[in-house]
């Protein structure tokens, strides 16, 4: 089990590379925005790396509420980024199903695809050739 001071950890470091600062500059209390200077697209970026860390969803539209701080942020990348009523991550409760990929209303099944997998269903190769 993940303890939140290495949540802490983890995501601070991902904050410091997404912003292209040391690690050593970011506390705990820096808020990513107002502090760090960090963009919308940066605030994406973290989500995106944190849930790939943490094998867990996190809402990028929470990360870029006003004031949100590194360890804010932990917080929601480590119990699923979200703290909204029936997110299962605090009430223990199953999400309602219109929520869908980050509260959309909409469920977008997400596969990795490969290059061979494009070639096989297209005919399409890396190297602009057809197969």
């Amino acid at each position: 089990m993940t303890t939140h001071s290495d949540t802490l950890h983890r995501i601070t470091a991902i904050v410091a590379a997404v912003a292209d600062r040391p690690a050593d500059d970011i506390a705990p209390e820096s808020r990513l925005v107002e502090d760090l200077d960090l963009d919308s697209l940066q605030v994406v970026e973290i989500a995106v790396r944190a849930e790939e860390q943490f094998r867990t969803p996190v809402d990028d539209a929470l990360l870029a509420e006003e004031e949100m701080t590194v360890a804010r942020c932990a917080l929601r990348a480590g119990r699923g980024g979200g703290d909204r009523p029936g997110d299962p991550h605090v009430s223990g409760q199953e999400p309602p199903a219109a929520w869908g990929i980050h509260g959309l209303g909409v469920h977008i099944p997400q596969r990795r695809v490969s290059n061979a997998d494009i070639a096989d269903r297209t005919g399409w190769t890396p190297n602009g050739s057809s197969a």
